[in-house]
This record gives C-alpha cells, structure tokens and sequence, in this order.
C-alpha cells in the first residue's frame, strides 16, 4: 500500500539536504567574525539609545554575509539529528572515510579551546561537519540520479565564482599589455567584501568545470567533439594565462589520465591528442600574448636582437623569486612544523597556519597538522588512504570494469588530493573539500560499472 506519509518524510529531508548543500556553497568565504561584527554593531547601538550620537548601522552587504554565515550554525544542529535517527537505523551504511574525515575535523576543536587561536574559527569546522554530515544521510536515502543534483549545484556555483572574478578578465583586456591573468585580480566587492580567488583557485575551478561538464554531459560532447574542443582550448588557455604552476601540473595529469581513458596507445593517436590538448592552447596563448603586446615585443625584437618567442616570454613572464621554487613555501612548512610541536597531539586547531605564520600554509598535509595535531592528522591520512585505494581500483587495477563517467570521477578527487600537497585544498573547509566529498561519495557509494554508469 502506498505510505503517503512516508514519501512527504522523504521528500521533506531531501529537500533539506540539498538546500544545507547550497548554503553551505554559499557561505564561503564567510567566516563567525561576520555574525560577531553585526552583534557589536547593534550593541553599540543599543548603548547609543536616543542620544543625539548618529547610530552606527550595518550595510547590505554585512547583513547578507551575517547571514551566509549564521545558517550554517542554524543548519546544523539539524542535520545532526537526522544523522543520530538514520544511525541508529542503519548503522552499518555509515561510511568508513566519511567517519574518519569526521573524526578529523573534530580534532581541530581542542586547538581551538586550549591554545591562544580564536574559537571564532569554529566556524570552518561546522561548515566542514555539515558538508560530511548531508553526504552521510543522503548516501541512506539517495538513489545515483538523485545525488547528480549535488553535482549540478557544484557546476553552477563553480560558473558563478568564475563569473563573479569577472573584472580580473576585464582589467586583463582592458590593458595595453599582457602580463597574465596573474596579475589582475580585483578585490571589489563582487565577492561581497570578501578577497576573489587567486591565481591558482581561479585556474583550479576552471579545471573542474571542464571535467565536470565531461561528466555531465558525456554523450552530448561524444557526438559535438569539435565543440568540446573548443571549450577545451577556451579553458585550457585560460588556465596558461593564470600562471598557476600547480594547476598546469594538474591540468597535464588530467590530459594524460585522459588520453589513456579514450585512447588505445599508439604513437599516431598520441600525436593527435598531443596536438589538440597540448600544443594548440600554447599556440592560443602566444597569440594572445603576441597580438595583445605588440608594440613592445617588436620593440624588444630590435633593440635586444632577440627572437620574437624570446620576446613574448620576456613579456609572460610571471613574477617569481628566482631564489625559491616553492614561492616560500618550504620555510613556512618548517615554521608550523616546528610551533605545532607546543601542541602536538591536538595542534592549534581551525586557521592553525594563520594564527602561527599569520599565512597559508599551502600544504594540506601541514595545516592538517597544525590545526589537529597528530590524533586528526592520522584520521586525515587514513582518509587519503581510502581515497586513494578507490582511485586505484578505478584508474588502474580494475579498470575496464568502470565507465568514463566513473574515471573522470575519480580524476577529480585525484586533483584535489594531488592539490594538497602545495595548497591547503581540502583539509579545510573550502572549494576543494566540497568538491572532493561530493565526488568522493559518488564513486564510493554507487556502482558505477560500465553497464549502470
């Protein structure tokens, strides 16, 4: 008999659960200070009263960060409820690497109330905690179809973080010349007071855009090849043009990940693929480059007597301290290393690496460290381990049985894990960890073979 009531119960939650999902794309960037802002604010008014003091009062934009923020607080007790109710139901459908990324973020809230570091970082763990939490109970509930629309909703969000760096494209075609993508960020308020993504987070989202939109719409670019190229070439140059040496590593990982997947080897196939996917965004961004600073190649080409390759490079060439390769990072590492040592077993919890160096730490692996000491960090290599076992079962030890669809999956949480190592990615909350869990559980819990993909 159909159970009217039970299929409202369902409908209900999963509703919940994908809109936990968007607040919590919506809230980054958003951190407690917004809410604690606000709160002063009104304080302040309050002891004001009605003197003859003009009232101190929030604009827009504080009230609509105050709020990015604060449903994630409010979200949250909730989807812990519904997680102690389907535990107890089913507690065996629990997922292992889920548990231990858990266990991981938990691990950073000691930090927080032992050390010096402020609890108003809390707010990165709740965030982090809702995200596993809404995968743990729609991994219960959810059928594969109905957990794509998580996918989706990453896909219109990565599009609007792009969009919204929109004045870095423009100030970029705006100028006479043509340094790169790298140097014209804009801090505006396109990203309501909040910083735009850098070099490296805007060329890692157009990279998931990419493969994403090859997972979604597989079948349309399998019969439009000439367009998936062409969307490629956009990307790919635009990437180039970003500068981000990290991304260009990943990006040539994913190009080789994927020559295998749709190609049987052979030295005619690769000096195809090489054409298309390597040789023709670099001959996009030496146009872009050359035509954009013409003047001042040419220039350069007759005064310098150089060539006109010598010339554009001279004109790309993002501004590095040719001392370092790793930009600094090698020092920062130690420099948190050696302070979490002071807390060793619990670290200084949540932004450990701003409140010890008062920067990134851009390594995942060191911030997992620093915020949760070496209790969280073990949870966070068994949940790499997990990982990376499935990604190996998928890519390369049983390979044939899983879909395209499936490996490009698959690609991506390698990107994310692979991205860890030079940037913070998902050890915190952020683009990365979102990405990486959504896709993460989709490989995990679905059977994803090439007959059901």
């Amino acid at each position: 008999m159909f159970d009217r009531s039970r299929l409202i119960k369902f409908n209900s939650i999963s509703s919940f659960l994908f809109l936990s999902y968007f607040v919590c794309w919506v809230s980054i960037s958003t951190t407690t200070i917004d809410i604690v802002r606000l709160l002063d604010i009104y304080k302040f008014n309050s002891v004001l009263g009605d003197t003859s003091f003009q009232k101190i009062k929030p604009d827009i934009i504080e009230y609509i960060n105050f709020l990015r923020q604060i449903i994630v607080f409010i979200i949250f007790p909730v989807l812990l409820y519904l997680n102690i109710i389907d535990c107890r139901k089913n507690i065996s459908n629990t997922d292992l690497g889920l548990f231990a990324l858990l266990l991981y973020f938990l691990f950073q809230i000691p930090g927080l109330i032992f050390t010096e570091n402020s609890i108003l970082n809390i707010g990165f763990v709740i965030s982090a905690l809702n995200i596993i939490l809404i995968f743990n109970l729609s991994n219960s509930i959810f059928d594969k179809k109905t957990f794509k629309f998580f996918i989706y909703l990453s896909l219109f969000f990565l599009i609007l973080i792009t969009f919204l760096n929109k004045a870095t494209y423009i100030r970029f075609i705006e100028t006479n010349r043509a340094d790169g993508l790298y140097l014209y960020f804009d801090t505006s308020t396109s990203f309501l007071d909040k910083t735009s993504p850098r070099s490296t987070g805007s060329s890692r989202t157009l990279l998931f855009i990419y493969i994403i939109l090859l997972f979604l719409f597989n079948k349309f670019f399998e019969k439009n090849k000439k367009i998936k190229i062409a969307l490629y070439l956009i990307l790919a140059t635009l990437i180039l043009l970003f500068q981000s040496r990290a991304t260009i590593i990943l990006l040539l990982v994913f190009l080789f990940t994927i020559f295998f997947i749709e190609n049987k080897f052979s030295i005619k196939n690769f000096i195809e693929f090489s054409i298309k996917y390597f040789l023709l965004p670099v001959l996009c961004l030496y146009f872009i480059v050359y035509f954009k600073n013409f003047e001042s190649i040419k220039k350069k080409i007759d005064e310098k007597n150089i060539s006109k390759i010598e010339a554009i490079n001279e004109n790309f060439n993002r501004p590095i301290d040719p001392s370092t390769f790793s930009s600094g990072r090698i020092n920062d590492w130690k420099k948190i290393i050696n302070k979490t040592s002071n807390s060793l077993f619990f670290g200084y919890g949540s932004q450990a690496d701003r409140f010890l160096i008062n920067q990134s730490s851009s390594s995942g692996f060191v911030y997992a460290f620093s915020s949760s000491g070496l209790i969280g960090f073990i949870f966070y290599l068994f949940f790499l381990i997990i990982c990376l076992k499935k990604i190996l079962n998928i890519l390369i030890i049983e390979q044939k049985l899983y879909s395209k669809k499936t490996k490009l999956c698959s690609i991506i949480v390698l990107i994310c894990i692979l991205r860890s190592f030079l940037e913070s990615s998902f050890a915190v909350f952020s683009v990365d960890f979102i990405i990486l869990t959504t896709f993460y559980n989709y490989i995990k819990i679905y059977n994803l073979n090439r007959d059901n993909a």
